[in-house]
């Protein structure tokens, strides 16, 4: 649906910059798509529409433990644990390389998830995955203490995180989301609004709520023609007052600039230490054909709705 937002130069230079959002990209597949990756694995029908019923996803996972439990007690010659650590890098390395090419020539520029991947893709290396598995189960098996605490400490800070995200997580818990969607249905009724069009770094400067107020994102008006959709991606960043310390940044998420509405972009927890806050909104990389950003204004800047959290 959004391939015509690959790029694959511009996602390298991307890459090449700033590498730590890179490494957070990668997490952020991992955790956000982990049930994906384990049932594709195992397989889905269709045009990956169609999961098998849950029992045999759990049955298999079932049936591979047992298999490679029963297998590494059976083990006469162990492999050296260096060798194990080796072909646990090895393996490392091949899925880095495999999310590299999917991010780069499968996935939007700047997502923060890799498109196109799916776990049959890591099929031809499942035979090495199983000998990888069943050495290290073979190693925990001869340190249970140690892989008690190991995983038991696991268990805790999922469970913890868990228990923390339902009942005391409040960063998108905001008293001002709706303030926005009166302009909102007006912009796609097709009233006409001033616009700024954002073809160049340009940094913004915004009254916000102070003393004692955080923020957990903000919103902005696009006023986007669905026939040609913005292709230049763009990094935000939030700064004080006088625009030099940054607080947060980030990329604007580009498969949700292709129409008409509010755009959201979420960030951790700020706390606002100034009455003023600068927003910066730069294109990455632009070249001709490419559209550029448009914008809903009031006066000379984006019309931008800093979302307070709630107290």
């Amino acid at each position: 649906m959004f391939l015509h937002l690959v790029n694959s130069v511009i996602q390298k230079s991307i890459i090449s910059h700033d590498r730590w959002f890179f490494l957070w990209v990668l997490w952020n597949t991992f955790w956000s798509k982990q049930e994906f990756f384990i049932q594709s694995t195992i397989g889905i029908l269709g045009w990956i529409d169609t999961p098998l019923p849950p029992f045999l996803y759990y049955g298999f996972a079932v049936l591979l433990g047992i298999v490679l439990i029963k297998t590494s007690e059976r083990i006469k010659k162990p492999l050296p644990l260096g060798m194990v650590l080796f072909l646990t890098g090895l393996f490392l390395g091949t899925i880095f390389c495999f999310m590299y090419f999917f991010y780069i020539h499968g996935t939007p520029v700047a997502s923060p998830a890799i498109d196109s991947l799916q776990g049959r893709y890591v099929l031809p290396i499942v035979p090495f995955i199983l000998l990888i598995l069943t050495e290290w189960i073979r190693i925990c098996i001869r340190h249970k203490k140690i892989t008690v605490v190991v995983f038991g400490i696991i268990f805790i800070m999922s469970l913890g995180q868990t228990l923390f995200m339902r009942y005391y997580d409040y960063s998108q818990v905001f008293d001002n989301a709706e303030a926005l969607q009166s302009v909102e249905q007006e912009l796609q009724s097709n009233r006409e609004f001033p616009t700024v069009l954002v073809n160049n770094p340009q940094s913004y400067t915004y009254e916000v709520r102070f003393p004692n107020y955080k923020i957990g994102g903000f919103q902005l008006l696009l006023s986007v023609d669905e026939k040609n959709p913005v292709t230049v991606p763009y990094l935000f960043e939030l700064k004080d007052a006088s625009c030099s310390k940054r607080m947060r940044s980030g990329y604007l998420d580009q498969t949700e600039l292709h129409r008409k509405h509010i755009y959201t972009q979420y960030v951790p927890i700020t706390p606002l230490p100034e009455r003023n806050v600068c927003l910066v909104l730069s294109p990455v990389f632009a070249e001709s054909g490419m559209q550029f950003l448009p914008l809903v204004r009031d006066g000379g800047k984006p019309i931008i709705n800093f979302l307070y959290i709630k107290k």
